[in-house]
């Protein structure tokens, strides 16, 4: 079977409800200092579609946070990976309302980007 690619805002990418809290900061700041502000030839992220069309993290919850902090507007790839349409997502926070607006990797993100 041919895997389901598509193109979406990572901020709108719901978090797992295994993990609430979002990425882990520590391996978050492994990613950057490894990738720094380059999302080129990252592996999808891998999710569950659900009702709606909202889709659920299932893996790369770190990948996300660091696409949405380089860059919230540019889409990034997922593979979906499951079909739950009965599963309502909206009750989960997304990526964007995961990230802490006061970490200093945000606001590097934010000045990169805009100034």
């Amino acid at each position: 079977m041919e895997a389901d690619i598509r193109h979406v805002k990572p901020g709108g990418l719901r978090v797992s409800p295994m993990r609430p809290e979002g990425a882990d900061p520590m391996k978050l700041q492994d990613q950057f200092n490894e990738f720094g502000f380059s999302v080129a030839d990252m592996p999808p992220i891998e999710v569950t579609l659900g009702l709606g069309g909202e889709m659920m993290i299932n893996n790369g919850m770190t990948r996300a946070a660091r696409c949405c902090i380089v860059n919230s507007e540019q889409p990034v790839a997922v593979e979906i990976i499951d079909v739950r349409p009965e599963w309502d997502f909206r009750c989960l926070p997304t990526i964007v309302q995961s990230l802490d607006p006061d970490s200093q990797r945000v606001k590097e993100a934010q000045e990169e980007n805009h100034g």
